[in-house]
């Protein structure tokens, strides 16, 4: 009997840090998928401020380095 309810406590055991380990890896891919969509975000909102300034042509960057402003 006493042996009987060791084993059982020790499948209960098992059956804890199994569960345990199931949801842990479960958050985790959530959160990485978070940080992925918002590094994605981040991404598009710098490429559209880059590609929102105007290009510059040769002789306007020459124009500025002249002058000190670039």
């Amino acid at each position: 009997m006493k042996m009987t309810k060791n084993i059982l406590f020790l499948g209960l055991a098992i059956w804890i840090f199994a569960c345990g380990y199931w949801v842990g890896q479960s958050q985790q891919k959530i959160k990485y998928i978070t940080k992925e969509s918002e590094i994605v975000k981040k991404t598009a909102q710098k490429r559209a401020v880059i590609q929102s300034r105007p290009h510059i042509t040769r002789d306007t960057a020459l124009e500025f380095m002249r002058t000190g402003k670039l």
